[in-house]
This record gives structure tokens, C-alpha cells and sequence, in this order.
């Protein structure tokens, strides 16, 4: 492919305007009514329409309250898109825009996170149990307490 038409597709590409979704929960009431941490999860996509239904159920599944799931796509072609909107009441925040890869879609998600804590998580992966952010929160929280009252948590912990 010439150089020319390389530059043609990326100045394409570079014009289409960000598309966007989600249920954007009000973090800061959450936080007045539970102790428990958030876990944002962010997750970049770009095409990946035929994986990202294994993470969406994988999510889905958890049995944690309190996770802000945000999607940085890079303006997918294949349907992504579509199935972002389909799981508007699952995914926090999602967006579609053009990217130069993976760390600027990551970046892009950061300035969204209302967390305590950040998991990065791949199109397609899956949380290996319906309860490990539930066990994440919970030894992240009593490590946390430890820290707060003076103590290093020792690696036993």
C-alpha cells in the first residue's frame, strides 16, 4: 500500500466524531451510601465484536456492586459499537473514537474513572470467578485499613 493512501485511511479515520453511551452512575451518591470501594475496570476494543460478549457476561456475572466499567473503543466498523449501546446498562461510560492504540485509548479512559481502585481488563478476557472482584474489594479494603491505622500489612496478609 502506498504511502499516500495509508494517509488518505488514517485522515478518514481521523474525522469520525466520537460516539458515546452508558449508564454514568452517580459515583458520589454511592460512595455516601456504601463503604465498600469502587473498582472501575476499563477496557479498550477496536473490532472485536465476536470476543467482547465473554467479558460482557463475565461482568455481568459479578456479584461486587460497585463497578464502573468504561470502554475506550477506537472506532470499530465490525458491530462493536452496536453492542456497546446494547449493554448501555451494564458499561458506565463507552466511547468510539479514533485512537492511536491501546495506551491512548487507555489514557482517554482514565480522565472518566470515579474508582478507588483501576483493573485493566482485555476485550474478551473473563474474571476468572463470579466473585473475585467481591475478593479483591474485600482484602484490598482490610489492607487499606491497616495502611490508614499506621501498619504495613506484612505479604501474608
Amino acid at each position: 500500500m502506498s504511502g499516500s493512501v495509508k494517509l488518505m485511511r488514517l485522515e478518514n479515520k481521523m474525522n469520525i466524531q466520537r460516539q458515546q453511551g452508558g449508564n454514568q452512575r452517580d459515583w458520589e451518591e454511592v460512595r455516601q451510601h456504601s463503604d465498600l470501594p469502587i473498582i472501575t475496570i476499563i477496557t479498550s476494543t477496536y473490532n472485536v465484536v465476536q470476543d467482547l460478549h465473554w467479558t460482557i457476561d463475565s461482568i455481568k456475572k459479578q456479584t461486587y456492586p460497585n463497578i464502573q466499567w468504561i470502554i475506550a473503543d477506537g472506532a470499530s466498523t465490525d458491530g462493536t459499537v452496536a453492542m456497546l449501546g446494547a449493554n448501555n446498562e451494564l458499561i458506565d461510560y463507552w466511547f468510539s473514537e479514533p485512537d492511536t492504540g491501546i495506551y491512548d485509548a487507555w489514557n482517554k479512559a482514565l480522565e472518566h474513572v470515579k474508582g478507588d481502585w483501576v483493573q485493566f481488563i482485555g476485550a474478551g478476557d473473563e474474571l476468572y470467578e463470579t466473585n473475585t472482584l467481591e475478593k479483591v474489594a474485600l482484602h484490598l479494603k482490610k489492607r487499606l485499613s491497616k495502611l490508614r491505622a499506621g501498619v504495613w500489612p506484612s505479604s501474608t496478609c
